[in-house]
């Protein structure tokens, strides 16, 4: 997603990643971060579904009607890529609120698009980011280190495979004295839940 005056947004799927399982959507600008899995799954879904057209503002346009919406110079240009394909379009809005919008496919008319059909042409840039900011696959990791007042604590892991062929937690140590893996378990999921306010 490209808009006027902001950085681009950029985002790939993790789907065929066994590593990210958690992360469905990363963005990779202008941030690399885990990214809001609604936000982007809603942009998905929207363009996938088909934006539809509620008229046309010009027919054969000129370069007087490029000019004339905004589209010799768009506000919002949108790509989304998948195996072969491509959707993409170019967009800029109106006095009257609705979108002007060209797509490759069809240089000869200017679409008139309402702009609850284009809603994440608004979506602020902190909205398509993950507000989780750990949330890693417990199993994705040999040691984690706690540091308190206290002291250091360094957790250990190792794996084993069930009977179906997926890594599971053999045993956890925790400064090499083995600890009770169901707890720290638990208190892992306490630690990718946590979200902060702001």
């Amino acid at each position: 997603i490209e808009r006027k005056g902001e950085k681009t947004l950029s985002f790939v799927s993790n789907f065929g990643d066994d590593i990210n399982q958690m992360i469905p959507y990363t963005m990779v600008s202008p941030y690399n971060r885990s990214a809001n899995t609604d936000a982007i799954s809603n942009i998905v879904e929207l363009v996938s579904g088909g934006i539809t057209a509620t008229s046309a503002y010009a027919f054969n346009p000129t370069a007087k009607d490029l000019q004339l919406y905004g589209m010799s110079n768009p506000e919002l240009t949108f790509e989304l890529k998948y195996g072969k394909n491509t959707i993409a379009f170019s967009a800029t809005r109106q006095a009257d609120g609705d979108f002007a919008v060209m797509t490759p496919e069809n240089s000869k008319i200017i679409f008139r698009v309402a702009a609850s059909s284009i809603t994440f042409a608004d979506t602020a840039l902190e909205d398509f980011l993950s507000s989780m900011p750990f949330i890693e696959m417990i199993t994705n990791f040999e040691s984690f280190t706690f540091e308190t007042e206290s002291g250091k604590n360094v957790f250990t892991m190792s794996y084993e495979k069930d009977d179906n062929g997926e890594e599971q937690i053999a045993s956890i140590k925790a400064n090499g004295k083995e600890v009770e893996k169901e707890q720290f378990q638990t208190y892992y999921q306490h630690l990718v839940g946590t979200e902060p306010s702001d």
